[in-house]
C-alpha cells in the first residue's frame, strides 16, 4: 500500500492534458489521472529535481516500482502515459558511478532494477504508450521504450552512448528495439552508439507519431485510447555490411595507440 504522506490533493501537473490532480507525488515522479474517449488512465511523469540534466538514480527507480505496482493493482485503469521532464537532456544512470573505484553492488543493483521495472511495465496489464522528448541517452532511451509504443517531439533524439564507453546498456533497451524494430536496427544502436533524431525513430518504428511539444499529450491520449495500436512501417537505419565494418574499426586495437 501507498504510504499516506505520499498523497497530495492539490498538487497538479502544468503539461497540456494533466489537469486532474496529482494522485502520487514523489520526489522524481507523479501520477495524475486523465479521463479520454471513456477510458480513464495514469499519467507518469518523471522528473529529477537536482542539476539541469534528468537523470535516473537508484532512488528514482525504487519510486517507479513502487508507483508502478499500485498502478498495476488499480484495476479502474485502462491506461498509463509515461513522459519526461522539461530538461532539454535526459539520461540514464550518473556517469560517475562508473567512475574512479566501481561500487560493483551497487552497479548490479541498479542495472537489476531497471531491468526488473521492464518487466514490471510489460505485465502492467493496460495500453502503455511514452513519450520522447528532447536529447535522451543512455537509460532516459530504455526507459521509455519498455511502453508498448511511443511518440516523440520534433526536437527528439535518442543515442545508446554508454557504448561509446564500453557500456552495455542493461535495462532491455536493445531487446525492446528488437522487438519494436528489427536486428539490423538493433544491432546498429548497440555496437555503434548512433545518434537518430524524431524522422529517424518513426522510419524504423521506434515511434508510431511525431509532434509538437504542445500537442504530445493529445497525440498520446488519442494513441494509447484507440482501438488498436499502430504498427509503424520498419526501414533499416544501416546495412548488415555497413554496421559491421564500424565494429571491425572499433575492434582493430591499432587505432587506439598513442
Amino acid at each position: 500500500k501507498t504510504p499516506s504522506r505520499t498523497w497530495k490533493s492539490r498538487n497538479t501537473d502544468h503539461a497540456k492534458g494533466c489537469d486532474m490532480p496529482a494522485l502520487i507525488s514523489k520526489k522524481y515522479l507523479t501520477i495524475s489521472f486523465k479521463e479520454h474517449r471513456g477510458k480513464k488512465g495514469a499519467l507518469v511523469k518523471t522528473a529529477n529535481p537536482v542539476g539541469k540534466v534528468d537523470t535516473l538514480p537508484y532512488e528514482a527507480l525504487k519510486e517507479m516500482r513502487e508507483t508502478l505496482e499500485v498502478v498495476r493493482e488499480d484495476k479502474s485503469l485502462d491506461f498509463v502515459i509515461f513522459y519526461g521532464g522539461e530538461t532539454k537532456v535526459h539520461a540514464g544512470a550518473d556517469l560517475a558511478m562508473f567512475a574512479g573505484e566501481i561500487d560493483f553492488r551497487a552497479v548490479h543493483e541498479y542495472l537489476l532494477a531497471g531491468a526488473e521495472i521492464d518487466m514490471l511495465v510489460k505485465s502492467l496489464g493496460k495500453r502503455t504508450v511514452s513519450v520522447i522528448q528532447g536529447e535522451c541517452y543512455g537509460g532516459s532511451v530504455e526507459w521509455p521504450l519498455m511502453a508498448e509504443s511511443s511518440i516523440c517531439t520534433n526536437d527528439a533524439s535518442i543515442q545508446f552512448s554508454e557504448v561509446n564507453i564500453g557500456i552495455i546498456p542493461g535495462w532491455s533497451g536493445i531487446l525492446n528495439v528488437l522487438l519494436r524494430s528489427n536486428k539490423e536496427n538493433a544491432l546498429c544502436l548497440a555496437a555503434t552508439g548512433r545518434k537518430i533524431n524524431a524522422q529517424e525513430m518513426l522510419s524504423d518504428g521506434l515511434v508510431s507519431r511525431v509532434c509538437s511539444a504542445v500537442d504530445m499529450m493529445d497525440i498520446a491520449l488519442d494513441l494509447v485510447t484507440a482501438a488498436a495500436m499502430d504498427n509503424p512501417e520498419i526501414n533499416s537505419l544501416s546495412t548488415l555490411g555497413e554496421t559491421n565494418k564500424i565494429i571491425d574499426s572499433r575492434a582493430d586495437v591499432g587505432r587506439y595507440r598513442v
